[in-house]
């Protein structure tokens, strides 16, 4: 046994306490690894807070610790859009009014090589 594990919550916390040297039980991969920076953790973790990066390069000496990482995915999480208001308008006929939104860019292009895509939804009829 190398370690044990204790389930919290749904998730299972490696007790760091009772951890071996793990070169005794992996040679082969702590002796072989390529030095792999923080980052490349923090987006397989699912970018994780500074505190547990820190954590993991304490626990992992041989993942190299970065001062300033700046992660992009946090910006755009902390962006909000403002609710649109309550309308009790209804359209009376087809084509009245129209909602239009457009897309893009995808990562993926369409079969013809389109990176963005336009939804029309027609407000009386609710087709698209």
């Amino acid at each position: 046994m190398i370690g044990q594990a204790n389930l919290n919550q749904g998730l299972y916390y490696l007790d760091s306490t009772l951890v071996k040297d793990i070169t005794d039980f992996f040679p082969n991969v702590v002796l072989n690894y390529s030095k792999v920076d923080i980052d490349t953790w923090h987006y397989r973790l699912g970018h994780p807070a500074r505190s547990i990066t820190d954590q993991i390069c304490k626990t992992f000496p041989y993942i190299q610790s970065k001062d300033s990482n700046v992660c992009d995915v946090y910006h755009f999480s902390k962006q909000h859009k403002l609710p649109f208001n309550k309308s009790d308008i209804i359209s009376d006929n087809c084509f009245d009014v129209i909602h239009l939104d457009i897309w893009g860019p995808i990562a993926i292009p369409s079969v013809h090589g389109h990176r963005y895509f336009l939804t029309v939804v027609d407000d009386h009829s609710r087709h698209t």
